[in-house]
């Protein structure tokens, strides 16, 4: 269980001190001085010829019981004490040597100790050492006043009591003095207040002492009557001060239920009362014990930042399971019967303590303890307790309430957070992004320069991890790229996720666009790193557009879209891009934004339509394939170019379910076709995304089921780049496809590396020579040698050859001659839709011409692999 605990300490004078030994150096220095003083002036000094004599035992018992006839007052933070220790010293005074009564009062403090077990050894030798020194200051006053002559006339009573209020005055003065510099807290009111009342009844008590001894002069027996009559006023006082200091503390009870009620803080809360329960109850600690703490470590923690140590409650321990457990008040002291809480004073050191459960309802909050009553104060009694029962219910009251506030508090703030934050990074989300924007751009001033940059993030490749690894992977990707983004701008940059895999940085200080191009390539060399997730290792880029603030706008609606514009600007340059925005590039980047919406939203109501473009034999002239060609006829913008809208989609991250458009329209065309009684395979183009993509294989083989269509019947083209320079999950996928049946084309072969030794590794089964070196194939030798070269490589290599860009007879022939399998291009037809298309082929079976092929495909002319 949580345990909260906070602990006041308000600690005897020795224990306040700044330094033990500068304490120590007090009581060393009293003692010496009243052992100077007396080697000085008093040694050898005779008892005074008054005729009376009290012998020393007598005279030490006095000086015993005077000790233990005290009354105690508060100042500051210790305790300080009145003893009717004027009764003796008059005594001895009259009627005996110096050393005498200097050992009287010594033999008496030390014995009065006995009765004060509780009381601190340095408290102790403090009052020792400065009783030392009051009896020989008295002693060498009141001689130096009245000389050797001890006549019993009113001028030697009067010297009595003036060296007594003089010894007293001086006494009231030191203790405050060693207080302070105790480290204790004294006021001036205090002290003065004390000063009256302990001069007060010095005069009283010392002019009971001097009657006492004018009777004894008469009757030594009625010195015993006047005892009696000297204990009234002392005892009186002393009922006085104990009522005093019981006014005191419920005006301290009153300030403590005061101080509960004017905060809702419980950090503020428990420093009030811990301070107000330790004077209130007049102990040296107070500890408060709450359950159910946050961040709680082995069960317990500090509040405050007050270090725990072993004499606090823990769970399992003997107060522990009678207050929190049993929800019973526990009142030990030592010398106690009980040999459970016995063992337990001594484990905590402690000599008694008063501990309460703090209960609000049904719940038990926690615990009040107050433990080592003030040393000069008996140990805790009825009235404490019956007090001590008040402070803790009320106590229990303010910090319910304070955890309730609290509670509603956290709530409130985790609501807030949750309304400012997006919920799977932690970051500010776009609403709290753009306040941060229009924040900041209000604290420029009308003239200011650059000082700030806007970062547009959009992660290269995030869809396809999605899609392939599942959103917990792609969840895992972001928080790690965010992450490593936070660590890499500097700080008081905000950095917020917009949505997706969008990201956003406002930077203020960036004082020029180089400076902000700087930045955002240290983004992306942070970004651009291996992701461990689970088993799985993922890489991402990140396209990078920035805008300047205030030069491309002072608001964030304007600064977003152009931050935006850049970004797309770094897209088509290539992943991983940083622009700048530029003025010039907002009406190019107005369309393409639009175009990249439009786009989404025709995949989706699948506007788009495929075109088919048909492939022949070179030497027979029959059609056995075609190629399918995605067309987007917008509605406002007519026919938009392939070129625009594929490179759009790329950099959109639509690639994806565009190929999946054109794949399944194609596989069911196919279908369509063969029922008809025309055998023809389709061949689609795959982008290098879709090659990444992990889950390739199952979602060509789940579009061929879905058609029915057998694999060998397709054909997915892929540039050479893509077949040769891609990374192991290219290299799978590739492997998976050849497995599947489905027959796999080099596209635009000879621009890429023009290398024909890559085909020895390759795994495919065609090869599509690209048209620059089919167009002037007829009449220029170069291109001939190299499409011959192709070709010859290829029928080794078991691979068929296609060409495109024949575009009339002569190309066409001309590629027969050099040995090219099947040939595509104008001279056949341009992409048409697939009536078109079925219309034309069934014309040119009229015709007589190259019939297209009703058998299987798996009939169709290829090569064997070696």
């Amino acid at each position: 269980m949580a345990v909260t605990t906070k602990r006041a300490a308000g600690l005897p004078l020795q224990q306040r001190a700044r330094d033990s030994a500068v304490f120590a150096a007090c009581i060393v220095a009293l003692a010496a001085l009243a052992i100077g003083l007396y080697v000085m002036f008093l040694r050898g000094v005779p008892a005074p010829d008054t005729g009376l004599r009290i012998p020393l035992l007598l005279l030490g018992a006095a000086f015993c019981v005077a000790n233990r006839l005290t009354v105690t007052e508060q100042i500051g933070d210790s305790m300080q004490v009145l003893s009717a220790l004027e009764v003796p010293l008059i005594a001895a005074m009259f009627t005996t040597r110096p050393v005498a009564a200097i050992a009287a009062c010594a033999v008496g403090t030390v014995v009065s100790r006995l009765f004060l077990r509780h009381q601190p050894r340095m408290r102790f030798l403090f009052g020792f050492a400065l009783n030392l020194l009051e009896v020989v200051g008295a002693m060498i006053m009141f001689r130096a006043i009245v000389h050797d002559a001890f006549v019993l006339r009113t001028s030697t009573w009067a010297a009595a009591l003036v060296t007594v209020l003089a010894i007293r005055l001086g006494r009231t003065v030191i203790v405050p003095v060693v207080v302070r510099a105790s480290g204790a807290t004294v006021e001036a009111r205090q002290v003065i207040g004390w000063t009256l009342l302990t001069l007060g009844a010095c005069a009283s008590v010392t002019s009971l002492a001097l009657v006492a001894v004018m009777v004894a002069t008469q009757s030594r027996l009625a010195i015993v009557l006047v005892a009696l009559v000297c204990l009234i006023p002392v005892l009186a006082y002393r009922a006085y001060v104990l009522l005093r200091g019981r006014y005191a503390r419920l005006r301290l009870l009153q300030d403590f239920t005061a101080g509960l009620s004017r905060s809702t803080d419980l950090a503020e809360i428990v420093d009030s009362a811990l301070d107000r329960v330790r004077r209130v109850m007049r102990a040296e600690r107070a500890d408060l014990v709450l359950l159910g703490g946050p961040d709680a470590e082995n069960g317990r923690f500090a509040l405050g930042g007050t270090s725990l140590t072993v004499d606090l409650p823990t769970t399992g321990d003997w107060l522990w399971e009678r207050v929190i457990d049993d929800q019973r008040s526990v009142s030990c002291r030592e010398g106690t019967k009980d040999p459970a809480a016995a063992t337990y004073l001594s484990m905590v050191r402690s000599r008694d303590l008063l501990a309460m459960p703090l209960v609000h309802g049904d719940d038990v909050l926690g615990a009040l303890i107050v433990r080592d009553r003030t040393a000069e104060l008996p140990t805790f009694g009825a009235d404490d307790r019956e007090l001590f029962v008040t402070i803790a219910e009320q106590t229990a009251v303010a910090i319910h309430a304070a955890q309730l506030a609290e509670r509603v508090h956290r709530d409130d703030a985790a609501r807030v957070r949750v309304a400012a934050h997006d919920a799977l990074t932690g970051l500010p989300n776009r609403a709290s992004f753009n306040l941060a924007i229009d924040t900041f751009s209000r604290g420029l001033g009308s003239d200011a320069t650059t000082s700030a940059a806007v970062l547009s993030l959009d992660l290269n490749r995030f869809k396809e991890v999605n899609s392939a690894l599942g959103h917990a992977t792609g969840d895992a990707l972001i928080v790690g790229v965010a992450k490593r983004v936070r660590d890499a701008v500097p700080h008081g940059a905000t950095v917020a996720r917009l949505g997706g895999d969008e990201l956003a940085v406002l930077v203020p200080g960036v004082s020029s666009a180089e400076m902000a191009v700087q930045l955002a390539e240290r983004v992306q060399t942070a970004v651009r790193v291996d992701y461990a997730i689970d088993d799985l290792t993922v890489s991402t880029d990140a396209a990078i557009g920035i805008a300047l603030l205030p030069d491309h706008g002072r608001d964030h609606i304007t600064l977003m879209r152009r931050a935006d514009v850049a970004m797309y600007i770094a897209k088509e340059q290539h992943e991983g891009a940083v622009s700048v925005f530029d003025p010039g590039q907002e009406m190019a980047a107005n369309r393409q934004i639009s175009l990249v919406r439009d786009l989404r939203v025709a995949i989706e109501n699948g506007d788009l339509n495929v075109h088919y473009q048909p492939k022949g034999e070179l030497d027979s002239g029959e059609i056995v394939g075609v190629e399918a060609l995605v067309r987007w006829q917008h509605p406002q913008l007519g026919n938009v170019p392939p070129d625009e809208f594929i490179a759009l989609a790329e950099q959109a991250g639509l690639v994806q379910p565009l190929t999946e458009v054109v794949l399944a329209q194609a596989l069911q065309q196919c279908r369509a076709w063969h029922d008809r009684g025309l055998g023809l395979h389709v061949a689609v183009n795959l982008s290098a995304r879709s090659l990444r993509e992990i889950r390739l294989a199952t979602r060509v083989q789940n579009a061929l089921d879905e058609a029915n269509v057998p694999a060998a019947w397709l054909t997915l083209e892929i540039t050479e780049g893509e077949f040769v320079n891609d990374g192991p999950i290219a290299r799978r996928s590739l492997r998976e496809l050849h497995e599947l049946g489905v027959q796999l084309s080099i596209d635009d072969f000879g621009t890429g590396y023009s290398s024909l030794s890559y085909l020895a590794r390759l795994t495919a089964d065609e090869v599509k020579i690209d048209k620059s070196f089919v167009t002037n194939v007829a009449d220029d030798d170069v291109n001939a040698a190299i499409v011959r070269a192709v070709v010859e490589l290829a029928e080794r290599l078991g691979l068929r050859t296609v060409a495109e860009g024949c575009e009339d007879q002569r190309t066409w022939d001309r590629l027969g001659e050099l040995g090219v399998t099947l040939g595509q291009g104008y001279y056949l037809s341009r992409a048409v839709p697939a009536d078109t298309l079925s219309m034309w082929l069934w014309e040119r079976r009229r015709a007589g011409k190259g019939l297209p092929r009703t058998v299987p495909t798996s009939n169709i002319r290829t090569l064997p692999r070696r």
